[in-house]
C-alpha cells in the first residue's frame, strides 16, 4: 500500500514558486536520505520505491535491470503494483531501449501517459543496466525541474544499487568499502551544505543524522554489555535531551529486564516485564513503535515509576538488530501527545543503532566465554584454568597464605566410554561437573583439565583443608547415582583424587599441577576411589618406568 502524500510533497501542477522549489528540495533531501539507507544490502529496495512514489505523487514506480537487447528485463523492486502483477514475466529489451518496452502490468493501462525513464547511476559509477521508471496519473505541465530531481534521484540509487552489489561481492575488501564510505559522506556533506539554507526542517534533519553518526561511534566505545547500556542511557538521556528514559534487554527467558535509567529512580533497574505486558512488552513482542499519546487515559500504561503521577506521553521503541529484537527504549515526557512524527523516525534509528550495538557486544562476550570455557561440561578449560591459577598463587604470594590444587580424575572410564558408549561417557562428565561445581566454593575454581580429567583451586586452603574437601568430593561422588552406570558391574562411579599445596609442594602453577597429577597417580595405583596428597619424590617415582607405586591406602581414607 502507498503512503499518503505528506503536506510538503512535491507538487507537479507546473507551478514554479519559490515555496515549490523548498517543498522539491525538502522532498529531494528527504529520498536522499532514504536512498542512503539502501546502502545496506538488508534495506528493501522496495520500500524507497514506495517513499518515491508517496513524495512525487506518482502511480507506479518500478526499477528494472536490463542486459543486452533480446534479454529479458528483470525487475528489481516495485510500487504500485499488486503482488499477482509483480509475479508476471516481463519482455525483452527492445532495440530501442527501456522506453520502448511493454510491460504486462494491468496497473499501467489506465495510466494515460508514457513513463519517466532515468538510468540509475551512469557507467563511470554503476556499469548494471539498472533503470527508474515513474508513471503519473497525468502528465506534469512544467516537468523539466522535476525530471531534473528524478535524475539525481536516480544517479543517487545507481550508487546505492552498486554498493550493495559491491558489499555482496567484496565483503573483506576493506579499501573498496572505505573508498565508497567516503565518497557517501563527502556527497552527504555536499548535499546537506547545499540544501542548508532551504528551511529549518531540513537543518533539523540534518542535526539527527549527524547525532545518529555521533550515537554510532559512541556505541561502538566498549564491548562489554553492563557498561554498552549505561553509555546508550546516557547519551541518549544528556546529549539528546530525554529526560525521562529505560532501556530494557531481553534475557534467555524471553523477559524484558530494566537493565540502565536515567531520570527514573535507580531502584527501577531489575524489574521484569514479559512479553505482551505492558507497552514495551507490546513493544517488544510486536517488534514495532508503540506510543501512549496520555499515560492516564491509557490502560496500557503500567510504569508509574515515570509518571509519578503525571499525566504525560510514553514511547515504547522495539531494538531490532536483523529482524531479532534485543530490548526495548521506554521513552517518557511529562506532557500528553509530547512525541512528534519526525521525532518517532529518528529514535528507531537511535534504537537500531543501540540494537546493533548491544548484539554486537553480546557476541563479543559469548565469544569470549567460549575461549575460556569447555564445551561439554560448561566449566573452565584448560587455557581459563591456568590464567586463574597464576593470578591465585600471586596472591597468596602476597599475602602469604596458602592455596591448593586438586587434581581429579574418573575411575575406570575408558571402560565406561567401551561398555556404554561415548555419549554415556559424555553424561557422566556432564554430571559430574554439576557436581563438582555445586559442591565448591564461590571463590574456588573447577576446571576440566582434559579428558575425565578434572582440577580445582582453592584459594586459602592449607593441606588438612584440601585433603577434608579432597574427601568430601569423592564421597560426594561414590554416593551420587550416575544414570549410566546403573548399568556398569559396579554400578556407581568413583573418582581417584591428588592433593598438592601451595608452597609446600610447588611455588609455580605448573610444577604444582605436576604434584598433583602424581599424586593421583598414587592414588590410582594405590586402588582407585581415594584421596592421596603429594609428597617428595612422586614425580620421580611415576616418571620412571620401574618404579613401585606407593603404599597402598584403604578406600575412603583421608588425604596424607
Amino acid at each position: 500500500m502507498r503512503e499518503p502524500t505528506p503536506p510538503n510533497a512535491a507538487r507537479i501542477d507546473g507551478r514554479s514558486s519559490l515555496d515549490d522549489r523548498i517543498a522539491l528540495l525538502s522532498v529531494l533531501q528527504e529520498l536522499t536520505v532514504a536512498v542512503l539507507r539502501l546502502f545496506d544490502p538488508a534495506s528493501p529496495l522496495d520500500d524507497f520505491l514506495e517513499k518515491v512514489t508517496a513524495r512525487l505523487g506518482c502511480a507506479v514506480t518500478l526499477c528494472v535491470e536490463a542486459g543486452a537487447p533480446g534479454q529479458p528485463l528483470a525487475l528489481l523492486g516495485s510500487s504500485g503494483l499488486a503482488r499477482s502483477s509483480r509475479a508476471l514475466p516481463l519482455p525483452a529489451l527492445p532495440a530501442r531501449g527501456v522506453e520502448g518496452a511493454a510491460f504486462p502490468y494491468p496497473e499501467l493501462r489506465r495510466l494515460p501517459s508514457a513513463p519517466w525513464v532515468a538510468r540509475a547511476g551512469g557507467e563511470e559509477v554503476a556499469p548494471r543496466s539498472a533503470w527508474l521508471l515513474l508513471w503519473f496519473e497525468r502528465e506534469p505541465q512544467s516537468p523539466l525541474q522535476y525530471r531534473g530531481a528524478v535524475q539525481r534521484l536516480a544517479r543517487d540509487l545507481g550508487l546505492a544499487l552498486a554498493h550493495r552489489e559491491m558489499v555482496v561481492r567484496v565483503v573483506d575488501s576493506e579499501r573498496a568499502l572505505q573508498r565508497l564510505n567516503d565518497e557517501l559522506e563527502r556527497r552527504v556533506q555536499d548535499r546537506t551544505a547545499a540544501l542548508a539554507s532551504a528551511n529549518r526542517a531540513l537543518n533539523e534533519r540534518v542535526r539527527e543524522l549527524t547525532a545518529l553518526s555521533d550515537l554510532g561511534r559512541t556505541f561502538s566505545s566498549t564491548l562489554k554489555v553492563d557498561e554498552l547500556v549505561r553509555v546508550v542511557t546516557r547519551v541518549v538521556g544528556q546529549s539528546l535531551g530525554y529526560q525521562h528514559l529505560a532501556l530494557l534487554l531481553l534475557d534467555e527467558r524471553q523477559t524484558l529486564v530494566v537493565t540502565a535509567v536515567h531520570g527514573v529512580e535507580a531502584d527501577a533497574e531489575g524489574d521484569q516485564i514479559s512479553l505482551g505486558e505492558g507497552v514495551a512488552g507490546v513493544a517488544a513482542q510486536e517488534k514495532r513503535l508503540v506510543l501512549v499519546r496520555d499515560t492516564q487515559a491509557d490502560g496500557r500504561f503500567r510504569s508509574h515509576r515515570f509518571t509519578k503521577g503525571r499525566a504525560g506521553s510514553l514511547l515504547a521503541v522495539p531494538m531490532v538488530f536483523r529482524g531479532e529484537c534485543v530490548g526495548v527504549l521506554d521513552f517518557f515526557r511529562p506532557k500528553v501527545d509530547g512525541f512528534g512524527e519526525e521525532e518517532l523516525s529518528f529514535l528507531q534509528s537511535v534504537a537500531s543503532q543501540a540494537a546493533m550495538a548491544v548484539s554486537n557486544a553480546r557476541l563479543f562476550e559469548r565469544t569470549v566465554t567460549l575461549s575460556l570455557t569447555d564445551p561439554l561440561t560448561g566449566l573452565h578449560n584448560r587455557r581459563s584454568l591456568f590464567e586463574r591459577l597464576e593470578l591465585e598463587l600471586e596472591r597468596s604470594h602476597r599475602f602469604a597464605h596458602g592455596s591448593a590444587v586438586l587434581m581429579l580424575d574418573v575411575d575406570r572410564f575408558k571402560e565406561l566410554n567401551d561398555t556404554l558408549g561415548h555419549p554415556a561417557g559424555d553424561a557422566v562428565l556432564r554430571q559430574m561437573a554439576g557436581l563438582l561445581g555445586g559442591a565448591v566454593r564461590k571463590i574456588d575454581t573447577a576446571a576440566r583439565y582434559g579428558g575425565e580429567e578434572f582440577l580445582i583451586i582453592l584459594p586459602r586452603a592449607d593441606r588438612l583443608a584440601a585433603g577434608q574437601v579432597a574427601e568430601k568430593l569423592r564421597r560426594l561422588v561414590g554416593t551420587t547415582p550416575f544414570r549410566p552406570a546403573a548399568n556398569l558391574p559396579e554400578r556407581r562411579v568413583t573418582i581417584s583424587v591428588g592433593v598438592a599445596v601451595f608452597p609446600e609442594d610447588a611455588t609455580d602453577p605448573a610444577t604444582l599441577v605436576a604434584c598433583a597429577d602424581a599424586a593421583l597417580l598414587a592414588a590410582k595405583d594405590a586402588g582407585r576411589d581415594r584421596v592421596i596428597a603429594y609428597r617428595p619424590g612422586m614425580r620421580d617415582r611415576h616418571r620412571s618406568p620401574g618404579a613401585q607405586p606407593p603404599p597402598a591406602t584403604e578406600a575412603g581414607g583421608t588425604c596424607r
